[in-house]
């Protein structure tokens, strides 16, 4: 699909900044996943309620993670994530300590170091006082 000025979606997309995020029903994002020319630019996080994060690849928890510690040099301590959802599975991959909340999806308590209270329990503050930084 072309636009008035000539520029394909999938031109659009290869200059996304890559911090840019699009929210959609994920049916809709279900079908940009399978076209051959932008599934693969694409990185699709199913949220709740139907609804899909679409963003470039490279566009990740990891990435930004990365980035703050490189910022931050060899000394930073030990760092924690706390997530709920499956774009934080490479949350989970990045940090020292990974947490999943209780309300998260079975795979990614499966990949965390310890599971805390759901959302609407305080469950950041259980894990922040299980580790003993609050």
């Amino acid at each position: 699909m072309t636009s008035a000025s000539g520029i394909t979606i999938i031109d659009g997309i290869k200059t996304l900044d890559t911090g840019i995020k699009i929210l959609m029903s994920t049916p809709l994002a279900n079908r940009i996943a399978q076209d051959e020319e932008l599934g693969p630019l694409l990185c699709l996080n199913e949220l709740e309620l139907e609804v899909t994060e679409i963003s470039p690849r490279e566009c990740t928890k990891r990435a930004g993670i990365k980035a703050v510690l490189d910022a931050l040099g060899p000394d930073h301590g030990t760092v924690y994530g706390i997530g709920d959802a499956s774009n934080d599975i490479a949350l989970m991959e990045a940090v020292d300590v990974g947490v999943a909340m209780g309300n998260a999806p079975d795979f990614l308590k499966e990949k965390a170091d310890y599971v805390t209270d759901s959302f609407d329990h305080d469950g950041v503050v259980t894990a922040l006082e299980h580790f003993g930084l609050i």
